[in-house]
Parts: C-alpha cells; structure tokens; sequence
C-alpha cells in the first residue's frame, strides 16, 4: 500500500497584497522555474520532475481559471466589468 500525505492550505489575500512572478533569467537553469509568489508565503511553482509541456499546460490552466473568478468579480461589481 502507498500512503500520500495531502496537505491543504487556504490563502485569503487582500486585494492590496503583491503578487508576483518570478521567472528564471534564461531557460538553461535547471533548477529554477516560473515560481507564482502569494501573500503568505506561498510560492507556486510546478514540480522539477514534470517536462516543460506538462508545465506550460499547467501554468495556462492556471491562468485561464484566474480569468474566471475575475470575470465572477466583474459580474458583481457595481456598474460591471472595469
């Protein structure tokens, strides 16, 4: 039997918070990656053992789910999208 251990955690971030991304200077370091920096102290990054496809999938799934909960925010602005 293989056990995994799942560890979830929420981030809540103020609007106001910085979000950054940081991106590896040249694609021939090995060991740095794209790397999403959220409040908290959380850094998102896709694991070293998946290919550069897998990854780049990742990351526009990734991108194309934030487009969603901005157009949900949109929706329920007063006055509509900005």
């Amino acid at each position: 039997m293989t056990w995994k251990t799942i560890v979830t955690t929420g981030v809540h971030a103020d609007p106001a918070d910085e979000v950054r991304l940081r991106v590896p200077a040249t694609a021939e370091d090995g060991f740095a990656r794209p790397t999403l920096d959220l409040p908290g102290g959380v850094h998102v990054a896709v694991t070293l053992s998946r290919h550069d496809a897998d990854a780049a999938a990742w990351w526009r799934q990734v991108a194309a789910t934030a487009e969603l909960a901005a157009q949900w925010y949109d929706q329920r602005a007063p006055g509509g999208a900005s």
